[in-house]
């Protein structure tokens, strides 16, 4: 009898032992890109004056408080200044969250999105446009950026927006912080 009482409280401590590994946390901040699969959220081979193109990025707050999401620019490549006629206009669920040109938006630094709640999820849609007005001097010309969504104020992951311009291409690198995700993007540590 005192054999059986022993051998029960040991296979009783080994279960309790198992859920304690299984035990997974979320990450507190998951941004999944529309490309996904580690292509450029924007890879615009011919893009031409009075074109645009839209694209999203959602977003998930794991934490268990209201959080601020903020995106920024880096690693800019605007060498031949045709950010001045591309137009960015970052919107969630029909508000505009942000507006100006690419150029403004590169040095614009953090910029603050919205408040996203405990546990929520929301969608902002990147649109850029093409200056219908733009000369033949912005021809063949590309440009490229990195951006990073994340808490604002905080460190945050990046991912690639590259060449809305006319030459195509591809590229951008990424990062990745503590506590973030980022789904379907190609990820360098």
């Amino acid at each position: 009898k005192t054999i059986l009482i022993l051998i029960s409280a040991v296979i009783g401590i080994g279960f309790l032992f198992v859920f304690k590994v299984n035990a997974q946390s979320l990450p507190n901040l998951v941004v999944e890109f529309e490309n996904g699969n580690g292509q450029p959220l924007f890879d615009e081979a011919s893009f031409l004056p009075g074109d645009t193109v839209t694209r999203w990025a959602k977003v998930t707050n794991n934490t268990t408080e209201t959080q601020q999401i903020g995106t920024q620019a880096i690693n800019v490549d605007n060498d031949d200044d045709l950010g001045d006629v591309m137009y960015l206009v970052i919107s969630e669920e029909g508000t505009i969250r942000y507006s100006g040109t690419l150029s403004e938006f590169f040095s614009a630094g953090e910029k603050l999105l919205s408040d996203l709640g405990a546990g929520d999820t929301t969608t902002y849609d990147y649109l850029i446009t093409f200056n219908l007005n733009a000369g033949d001097d912005y021809q063949g010309l590309g440009l490229g950026f990195d951006i990073n969504i994340g808490f604002f104020g905080e460190e945050s992951i990046s991912t690639e927006i590259i060449t809305p311009g006319g030459t195509g291409g591809g590229g951008g690198g990424g990062s990745y912080t503590a506590g973030l995700i980022i789904s379907d993007e190609a990820v360098i540590a």
